[in-house]
């Protein structure tokens, strides 16, 4: 495969950008920017070609990012809510924990296992970059940052494999907040998110549910709001103040 990179903005992101300035939006505590992969340009959608695969792409783009990575942003606004951050690869993994076990407890199953499907299909496609006699985590945290780790390839094993590691993790939502140093959560009983077609559309709901089911939990958890942006490599949590 041809070396391509690209550019994702704040795809790296377990570090969340702080805003400057006042505080824009004064109900919420965050805010995660989402790019929309219509809106690109034929450069940025040639690239995540090669991240999902040519077949259907704009549906592999939105089950990925506006379904699957809308709870993976969320719990960074946690860790740092709770001053649980951790950065680097350590917080991608743990973030993509929250979100198999969120998704996992408000019915979503069915579409985690297409999702590994799709992911696990999409890594035969990449070569393992991680050299040998270094660990997954211990090479990524070494080219954090790096343009190596743009390479699609090579992010794209970050991000896909990060996800499998997390489906393999047992225990629910409420072993995840006590792993990560959160005390106190209870899950709510018998809450399920709505479903809602896929589209960039979509996002905003399932993070309104999101928020639902942690309000019905009665535990404090950070307001986070969602704005779509015209830049599909574009998806990040901000901090406002």
């Amino acid at each position: 495969m041809k070396r391509t990179f690209l550019a994702f903005a704040i795809l790296l992101a377990p570090t969340l950008l702080f805003a400057q300035g006042a505080k824009q939006d004064n109900n919420l505590d965050y805010k995660i920017f989402t790019g929309q992969y219509e809106k690109g340009n034929a450069e940025q959608q040639e690239a995540f070609k090669l991240f999902f695969g040519a077949d259907d792409v704009q549906n592999k783009f939105d089950f990925y990012f506006h379904w699957y990575n809308v709870a993976h942003e969320y719990s960074h606004c946690i860790l740092d809510f709770y001053g649980k951050s951790v950065g680097r690869v350590q917080e991608e993994i743990i973030a993509n924990k929250f979100a198999v076990k969120y998704w996992k407890s408000v019915g979503f199953d069915e579409e985690l296992a297409r999702l590994k499907v799709l992911l696990e299909e999409r890594l035969s496609t990449f070569t393992n970059p991680v050299p040998e006699g270094k660990t997954f985590e211990e090479w990524y945290t070494e080219i954090w940052g790096s343009s190596k780790l743009m390479e699609v390839s090579v992010y794209g094993y970050l991000q896909f494999k990060s996800v499998l590691i997390a489906m393999e993790d047992e225990g629910d939502l409420e072993a995840w907040f006590a792993a990560v140093g959160i005390d106190g959560f209870a899950c709510p009983k018998d809450y399920k998110s709505g479903k809602y077609p896929v589209t960039a559309d979509s996002a905003v709901k399932y993070l309104n549910d999101l928020q639902s089911f942690f309000k019905s939990s009665g535990f404090k958890m950070p307001a986070v709001g969602l704005e779509l942006t015209d830049d599909p490599t574009t998806h990040f949590s901000q901090k406002l103040q």
